[in-house]
């Protein structure tokens, strides 16, 4: 693109020298050299125009790479950013053992997790520690759809995995009594799920278009 640039130039350069020497030596009075010089003129003129074009298409095509680049970087930020937050979430349900075995079985109910039994002083604490873990959940969710990654190249299908978690009767309420303080596109996501109008990644991206044109 640069050595088609500057041949360019460089045909406009020598078009520019010809005119003038054409004009100031007179060469417009021989009427051969003159047909010759205007047709020199018409195909110079087309040359420009299909330089313009081929330097426009041109452009277009680095746009559309650096915008792909920079989609690729964004996904790739993305997914460094989600298995964190797989990661961070499971640690602290093993970490938090026997507290929180009831809020995992409520969000995942077909794991093997066996629920302990808690003294009186532990059940208090394990309220503590759900109501706690069900805020951090909520705040989970808010990042992903703040980040317009609903969709289904997410690397761990993160619609699926919220539906999931909010047929939790503990995140439920937890949401029910917070829900408040998240901005409107997390509300109408989550109560979108609670409601059944989001079955799937497919309703997900119908009901939140209203805030986002492209996902």
């Amino acid at each position: 693109m640069v050595i088609w640039n500057l041949f360019t130039l460089g045909f406009i350069i020598l078009l520019i020298g010809l005119s003038i020497t054409y004009w100031v030596a007179h060469l417009w009075q021989d009427e051969r050299l003159s047909k010759f010089i205007s047709f020199l003129g018409a195909f110079s003129a087309v040359a420009i125009i299909l330089s313009f074009l081929f330097t426009l298409q041109n452009n277009e095509r680095e746009q559309e790479r650096r915008k792909s680049l920079i989609q690729d970087q964004e996904n790739a930020k993305f997914t460094q950013q989600t298995e964190k937050y797989w990661v961070d979430v499971e640690r602290q349900f093993a970490s938090s053992y026997p507290f929180l075995t009831n809020l995992y079985k409520e969000i995942y109910p077909d794991s093997q997790i066996t629920s302990p039994q808690l003294t009186g002083d532990q059940i208090t604490e394990d309220k503590n520690k759900t109501w706690h873990m069900c805020s951090e959940l909520l705040q989970i969710i808010e990042n992903v759809v703040s980040t317009s990654q609903i969709s289904s190249s997410d690397t761990y299908g993160w619609t699926e995995v919220f539906i999931s978690w909010l047929k939790s009767k503990s995140l439920q309420n937890v949401w029910n009594n917070s829900k408040m303080f998240f901005n409107s596109e997390t509300q109408t996501f989550i109560d979108g799920i609670l409601s059944g109008q989001i079955s799937g990644i497919s309703q997900a991206k119908v009901l939140l278009s209203s805030f986002r044109p492209k996902f």
